[in-house]
């Protein structure tokens, strides 16, 4: 599933020409954002991407202060 997730990622990157860039990702913590954040950055270094982590507590979850602190 993982190499499916990253072929996916990797499709969008390609049809938006992002190459070369930096990439600010908005992070809660939870599960989604972190597959995302691990897809990017798998992704990242044959298109000389530099990466950024913004963590963004929606306080959404009850889950939000324990992905705060992760």
């Amino acid at each position: 599933m993982n190499e499916e997730l990253a072929a996916i990622v990797d499709r969008a990157l390609d049809a938006h020409a992002v190459s070369g860039v930096h990439v600010a990702i908005a992070l809660s913590g939870g599960m989604d954002s972190v597959v995302l954040l691990d897809l990017l950055h798998q992704c990242a270094a044959p298109r000389r991407l530099s990466l950024s982590a913004i963590h963004v507590n929606h306080q959404i979850s009850p889950h939000a202060a324990k992905w705060e602190a992760f």
